[in-house]
């Protein structure tokens, strides 16, 4: 049988209350006292009891993790750089006490699929809704009572949400690419619906035209992981060229496929990315990239999240997160030859 807290005021000489307020840090008791219980629960091997905690409490101490994904075998690993800011929003909601769960939504419409149990039972104290949700399981979202913090996300209000300022990443790369001197710039769009991808490309067009510069829009189906898009062979490059890459990993596959075809990057065409994903900033820091650290980003939603339960009455204000430019190697302008 399981020890109990019983098990152990016997043992010690104490009320079952002294015990439970000892193990979970209250009160105020004599440091032997402390001692003595907390060494008679391991030795009894004492595990508390999440369940009957909940029902005391009426709060389960479980946050959702809400992201998108789909069943589909081409997109099952797309949501890839998205655990980063799992694993952020994880670490500081265990350091606050909280234990989280994945929920994942899918995004394929009409699918013959069970929604998960955070829309019909009542299981989670809040959650966090990380990237783009389909429609229909927004409307689902709406219903619920729950607390949340949208991260990266299409939502934006003016509380409880946290995203990057995309606007200033593309900005700051247009601005460095006119700076060193590239008059022809290839925007390589992959058809993303998530909100950032509009408002790097929009930023992009922005720059563009006030500085005068040649651009066009190459736009190709979304990188999956393991492809290698032909797209260079397709581009008319040269040392005035400089192509920015909408993401990250759109970068990495640019970077792979110049090798094997024989380019130099920053001597015949410029490269830079809008997006400097952990990936890039680990394996080809060289590259020009607004890095985005969604680790962090975790954290601080995490944070929010934390301060929307503590005070439930006062949401968090939304923030915008901005990253510095980082120039590398692949942008030092067609004159540098």
């Amino acid at each position: 049988m399981p020890a109990t807290l019983q098990d152990i005021a016997s043992r010690i000489g104490v009320s079952r209350m002294t015990v439970s307020e000892v193990l979970r840090d209250r009160g105020s008791y004599k440091p032997e006292t402390v001692a003595a219980i907390r060494q008679a629960a391991a030795e009894l091997g004492y595990r508390p009891n999440a369940q009957a905690r909940a029902m005391k409490a009426k709060r389960t101490g479980l946050i959702g993790i809400v992201l998108p994904n789909s069943p589909l075998p081409h997109k099952q690993m797309s949501q890839m750089s998205a655990m980063e800011t799992v694993l952020g929003l994880n670490q500081t909601l265990d350091d606050a006490g909280y234990v989280s769960t994945l929920v994942p939504v899918t995004d394929l419409p009409g699918a013959d699929r069970s929604p998960s149990r955070v829309f019909t039972e009542r299981m989670l104290d809040a959650m966090v809704i990380i990237g783009r949700i389909p429609p229909e399981a927004g409307v689902a979202f709406d219903e619920l009572t729950e607390p949340r913090i949208w991260c990266d996300s299409d939502v934006w209000q003016p509380t409880g949400c946290i995203r990057r300022d995309e606007s200033a990443a593309a900005v700051s790369i247009g601005q460095h690419l006119h700076e060193v001197g590239y008059r022809k710039w290839v925007w390589l769009d992959t058809q993303s619906s998530h909100y950032s991808w509009q408002a790097r490309r929009d930023s992009i067009e922005q720059v563009a035209n006030q500085v005068g510069v040649d651009l066009k829009t190459v736009t190709t189906p979304p990188v999956h992981y393991g492809d290698v898009p032909n797209w260079l062979t397709d581009l008319s490059l040269s040392p005035d060229v400089a192509v920015i890459a909408a993401g990250g990993y759109t970068a990495t596959s640019i970077a792979g496929q110049a090798a094997m075809l024989g380019y130099t990057i920053g001597r015949d065409f410029g490269l830079a990315t809008c997006e400097g994903v952990y990936a890039i900033q680990r394996t080809i820091p060289q590259i020009t990239q607004v890095p985005f650290f969604r680790y962090s980003m975790g954290e601080a939603a995490a944070r929010m999240l934390c301060d929307l339960l503590a005070q439930p009455n006062h949401a968090p204000e939304s923030k915008l997160q901005k990253h510095n430019l980082v120039v590398g190697t692949t942008t030092p302008g067609p004159n540098s030859n």
